[in-house]
């Protein structure tokens, strides 16, 4: 046994070993097998990449500020990528007002049902587009800032229109459901959410961002949460976020600051039949990486009829 270990080590001793650096960025171009071997899969072929348009992808006009960067069968996708001298939201509105003349709707989204409340930025975000055409299905577009303007990154699913429906059709089913979205955030608590600016970058700031409000609830609580980076201290964040809060009609009960969070309750009495309490957590992730929340609870009360003015007796909820 000893001598079997003993020549297994002496095998392993003469194979040749590679050594690989680390973190090392590709320059200028990568390899077509590497791309290859990314975009692919078990599931669909492998990808092809042109120069130019691919057949699979529709025949249609771009705007003229537009520059063709190529493009790629995906297999079960075909994209095509252009840039462009135009701002991000330039450049959306030109790809808009080009493909709306040659037929193609646009498919209302869920991100065309804006957030007045909760955690907002005065950055103005340059949402996607999806279109329609009742001839090729749809073809999606994202938009994103680059060194020289933006870049444009157009999808089209090879299924085609997978809805089953004319593209009239299929808008004015959306349309619905998206009102049905907007007519339920009018109700429950989020109403009572307060409008939350998140901190702007200063001039030299070189990272700021916020990944968009999240948020949950039900007849009894609603909750919003972002996650934000800034250069800016924890108890800076904190009393931005704080000082809108009290302008906003809510009454600061408590603050408490430990290790990386701090955390402050306010009340609001929202009406003669419930008291609303908000809790706002800032929560110190990283190196000027921050998680916010703010909460509120419902507590429903008894008033005493005989003494309006009496505080309130709250039946606790389950939450």
């Amino acid at each position: 046994m000893k001598g079997s270990l003993q020549a297994l080590a002496a095998i392993f001793a003469i194979v040749p070993t590679v050594s690989i650096s680390a973190d090392s960025e590709f320059k200028e171009s990568v390899p077509l097998e590497f791309a290859q071997g990314l975009l692919s899969g078990p599931d669909f072929g492998q990808p092809t990449f042109y120069s130019d348009i691919a057949d699979s992808f529709p025949e249609i006009d771009f705007p003229q500020q537009f520059e063709l960067l190529g493009s790629a069968d995906l297999v079960y996708v075909t994209r095509v990528i252009l840039e462009s001298k135009l701002s991000p939201a330039e450049s959306r509105q030109a790809l808009v007002d080009r493909l709306t003349e040659s037929n193609l709707h646009i498919v209302p989204s869920s991100s065309d049902v804006r957030e007045s409340v909760g955690f907002l930025s005065l950055d103005k975000p340059v949402y996607p587009v999806d279109l329609c055409h009742d001839n090729f299905g749809n073809i999606s577009a994202n938009f994103r800032g680059s060194i020289t303007g933006s870049l444009i990154v157009l999808e089209h699913s090879v299924a085609g229109n997978s809805s089953g429906s004319s593209c009239t059709e299929y808008v004015s089913q959306r349309q619905e459901e998206l009102a049905i979205v907007e007519a339920h955030q009018r109700f429950g608590l989020k109403k009572y959410q307060p409008r939350m600016l998140l901190p702007q970058p200063s001039v030299d700031q070189k990272v700021s961002y916020r990944s968009g409000t999240r948020s949950s609830g039900s007849d009894d609580f609603h909750e919003a949460t972002t996650v934000l980076a800034t250069d800016w201290t924890l108890a800076e964040t904190y009393k931005h976020i704080a000082d809108q809060i009290n302008s906003q009609g809510w009454n600061v009960r408590k603050e408490n600051t430990l290790g990386s969070t701090t955390v402050g309750e306010w009340v609001n009495p929202a009406d003669e039949a419930i008291s609303l309490i908000g809790t706002l957590t800032v929560q110190k992730t990283g190196d000027s990486r921050y998680k916010l929340t703010f909460r509120i609870d419902r507590n429903l009360y008894i008033p005493n009829i005989n003494n309006r003015n009496n505080a309130p007796f709250r039946i606790p909820t389950n939450n």
